[in-house]
């Protein structure tokens, strides 16, 4: 066997075999998650077939010997230098497990657990041998823990070279930092999982485990005036669909506005129909790849907050719109870390620009009236102002002028106004006003190009 080390990203690695063995996971009725804990590296070197062989040949077994519970497929980092980290993959089962006096055996070829298991389900074969073969070639080890009639968790670990030449990981096209969203899972493992991945976009999460816990958070959350903006609802609920969750939550009161994604693991033809006129917002089918949910997420949020019509969000438009992305970005103008400040108080205004900037890869930081734009400014270096014009406690003009004092004839920063008013003429009066030009809101996409070719020269 030879091991061949490329660069790889081994998140899509395990998604990938996730994608693989859901049909036969879904034949049983057995989720197959998995879980990427948010500071383990995902771009790495080593060799990726083997790594997902590996992988396969484990979450395979562990469907295979299991009749109820779930397969959790958990990644994480158990040590980093500046060049390397120690990666773990556990693979664990809820199955018959092995008997103590087996475990010893269970790697060398040709083992079986127990000859009767063995006719019952079929072996594992070379599996686990060739298993343990590779992974130590690639220099890890791997074991096993296991309780007859529990359960089992296969675990192998790596020490992989980080690949310091790879791009950035992606972020979300809408900015979903402290956006409240409710998960609604009978799983805990699912639960648990998802809360953690919307907790790595800064989301402000909550969980409930049933249809009537689901209603409570979405009332109390209501009366306390801080609503969900999003209820992601798994649609396999005991006693109840998620579909007819959907139902309900749009019936209540308090909790109406609530955008509505659903989960699904059994996709037939016409549920998306019917999820349209459920009112739901995204229709989602297991497996679903982490950017993927994120997309779909940033996707219905950033429609939300631009008051935009938008058709059911499905796995397909995600790609879709991941592809024109991409070409957007190859127009953009190379901005890559310009630093700018956007002064707003309007807090969906806010939102906007902040998704539009950091399109073009602006590092952005948000001021919520002409005060603490005044202090930003003077606290750190800007490239850019985008001064609002009419705020609390101090507007834009006044926070120009005093902007204007700061800097003393020394670097200008230039301060463009962002104004719902804009007529014939204004330009001059911006200008006389020391800003350096105006965009008329409502924004787009468009306008904040132009502003960033102009005024940063970086066309």
């Amino acid at each position: 066997m030879v091991i061949e080390p490329i660069p790889f990203d081994l998140q899509v690695a395990c998604e990938d075999v996730v994608e693989l063995l859901s049909a036969r996971a879904d034949e049983k009725n057995l989720p197959l998650i998995l879980r990427y804990a948010p500071d383990c590296p995902r771009r790495l070197i080593g060799d990726a077939g083997r790594v997902r062989q590996i992988v396969t040949n484990l979450a395979g077994n562990a469907i295979k010997f299991t009749h109820e519970g779930y397969i959790l497929i958990n990644v994480e980092c158990t040590g980093l230098t500046s060049d390397k980290a120690a990666v773990r993959i556990t693979v664990e089962d809820t199955g018959i497990g092995t008997p103590q006096h087996k475990r010893d055996e269970i790697f060398k070829k040709y083992a079986q657990a127990d000859a009767h298991i063995s006719q019952q389900y079929g072996g594992t074969g070379l599996g686990l041998a060739i298993c343990k073969q590779l992974v130590e070639l690639m220099g890890g080890s791997i074991g096993v823990q296991s309780r007859e009639g529990v359960g089992s968790r296969f675990y192998f670990t790596l020490f992989l070279p980080l690949d310091k030449q790879a791009a950035p990981t992606p972020k979300p096209k809408a900015d979903l930092a402290g956006v409240r969203i409710l998960i609604v899972d009978h799983s805990p493992v699912n639960r648990q999982v998802l809360l953690e991945q919307v907790g790595s976009w800064q989301m402000r999460a909550d969980v409930a485990g049933s249809s009537a816990e689901a209603i409570q958070r979405l009332r109390e959350a209501a009366e306390r005036q801080d609503p969900y903006a999003i209820t992601l609802i798994d649609d396999q609920m005991p006693g109840v669909r998620g579909e007819s969750l959907g139902r309900t939550i749009k019936s209540e009161p308090g909790a109406q506005n609530t955008l509505l994604v659903l989960l699904t693991a059994l996709g037939q033809r016409g549920d998306a129909q019917r999820a349209v006129e459920l009112g739901f917002s995204a229709y989602l089918t297991r497996p679903i790849r982490q950017s993927e949910l994120m997309d779909a997420l940033a996707t219905v949020w950033s429609a939300h907050l631009k008051g935009e019509a938008l058709g059911l969000v499905t796995r397909h438009t995600v790609a879709e719109s991941r592809e024109t992305s991409v070409l957007l970005e190859a127009e953009a103008p190379p901005v890559l870390g310009a630093k700018v400040l956007v002064a707003e108080d309007n807090f969906v205004n806010q939102q906007v620009a902040l998704e539009i900037l950091q399109s073009f890869q602006c590092e952005v930081t948000v001021a919520s009236d002409g005060v603490e734009a005044v202090d930003c400014v003077r606290g750190r270096p800007f490239d850019l102002v985008m001064m609002d014009c009419q705020m609390p406690r101090m507007d834009g003009f006044t926070a120009t002028r005093e902007i204007r004092k700061f800097e003393n004839g020394g670097k200008r920063i230039p301060i463009i106004a962002m104004t719902a008013h804009a007529m014939k003429g204004d330009r001059e009066f911006f200008l006389d006003a020391g800003m350096d030009g105006y965009i008329a809101k409502p924004f787009d996409l468009d306008q904040f190009g132009e502003v960033l070719r102009e005024v940063l020269g970086q066309a």
